[in-house]
């Protein structure tokens, strides 16, 4: 938003498929322990494994990063303000780690304050480097300074009071909890391509300022998995305990949990439908009264999306993460294939068919194996 409206909508869209990339190289940094960290509720691994574990992938995400970017755009400005952005979210997969054993101690409230403060020093910081010098690579590296500061202050130091915040390079452990991850981290490796398919379907055949305007009228989607993320991610520890005592609660809890995604579409598609063009109009500085069915056709494809997360959860409670690989394997195959067909025959509608038909396959097949596999377990 303070890109577009300070830089443009041509920067706008370069920061947009910037932030887009680093999103995808920080499922390596995370390698998706997090869903493991929290449901280990019998703590088979100590908190020095999975913090060394972390170190080393997240070392992984620094090189492959560096990599990419002089592969992509050379020795360039473009080049360097794709691996600052990168390293954004770097910091956001290092601070994960400790998110995960507050949770696991019960203490997500700390985890929560601490993602509160460290986003919304990365905000100001990011806003006052943009105002001040009017460039994204010195924004960029004001915010990376500042936040660094902050995880250490609202995450580092109040670990200690929880475990030994100590690395604990038992190589034959972090061996064996990187395989076990391993179907976790390609699955969300394959997710994150899906949620990137349709800005990379534009990338080769419509102008960068298209880039931030799927950004803007994205944003009404990301509410709806945004506050889904809110209510179901704290719920993954009782998803353990849940199917540890009563596998009835657990499916019960399941479907709540979908039940409560329609709840939050209907009212996000009631909000986008009578405030959403003008509301993006004025934050943004950027006419979307010709993309408004677009805009509406996302919000539905949030609620794919958080029904699929939501699944997700559930078969990774149930241990079932080689389904989840098939899954997103078929899914992500799937808009390789029609991504360009799609953007070629309807423009930059096309792209927002992409998300939705995507993210709808990949919501049945995740039901589809739920079902299969719990029903093997208990009948419902």
């Amino acid at each position: 938003m303070a890109v577009t409206n300070i830089l443009g909508t041509t920067a706008g869209g370069l920061f947009s498929i910037a932030y887009a990339n680093a999103q995808q190289f920080q499922v390596l940094g995370s390698f998706e322990m997090r869903t493991y960290q929290v449901t280990d509720v019998s703590e088979r691994r100590s908190f020095g494994v999975y913090l060394s574990t972390r170190i080393i992938t997240c070392g992984f995400m620094v090189i492959t990063l560096a990599i990419y970017a002089v592969f992509t755009e050379g020795l360039s400005t473009t080049a360097l303000l794709f691996f600052l952005v990168g390293l954004m979210r770097l910091l956001d997969a290092a601070e994960d780690v400790f998110h995960g054993l507050f949770q696991l101690r019960g203490r997500l409230d700390i985890g929560g304050r601490a993602l509160f403060t460290r986003s919304l020093v990365t905000a100001i910081s990011f806003l006052t480097g943009l105002f001040v010098f009017h460039d994204l690579l010195f924004a960029t590296a004001v915010c990376l300074g500042f936040s660094f500061v902050a995880i250490y202050v609202c995450n580092v130091r109040p670990a200690f009071s929880y475990a030994a915040i100590r690395p604990e390079y038992k190589f034959a452990e972090i061996g064996a909890l990187l395989l076990e991850c391993l179907p976790l981290f390609l699955g969300s490796f394959l997710a994150a391509y899906l949620t990137n398919a349709p800005k990379y379907a534009l990338q080769g055949q419509l102008p960068v300022d298209y880039q931030a305007i799927f950004s803007i009228i994205f944003m009404p989607a990301m509410a709806v998995n945004l506050l889904c993320g809110f209510i179901f991610r704290p719920l993954l520890t009782e998803f353990a305990q849940f199917l540890k005592e009563d596998k009835r609660k657990f499916n019960g809890l399941v479907h709540r949990s979908i039940l409560l995604s329609v709840v939050a579409l209907v009212m996000v598609l009631g909000c986008t439908w009578f405030l959403g063009v003008p509301l993006l109009s004025a934050l943004y500085g950027v006419d979307i009264e010709p993309y408004k069915a677009e805009l509406l056709a996302l919000v539905v494809g949030g609620l794919f999306y958080a029904v699929s997360t939501i699944l997700y959860y559930a078969l990774t409670t149930l241990r079932k993460q080689n389904l989840l690989l098939i899954g997103y394997g078929l899914t992500a195959l799937l808009a390789l294939i029609s991504s360009g067909p799609l953007v070629t025959a309807f423009g930059f509608a096309g792209a927002v068919m992409l998300y939705d038909g995507s993210m709808l396959f990949l919501s049945i097949i995740f039901y589809i194996f739920y079902v299969v596999k719990l029903r093997g377990i208990c009948w419902f």
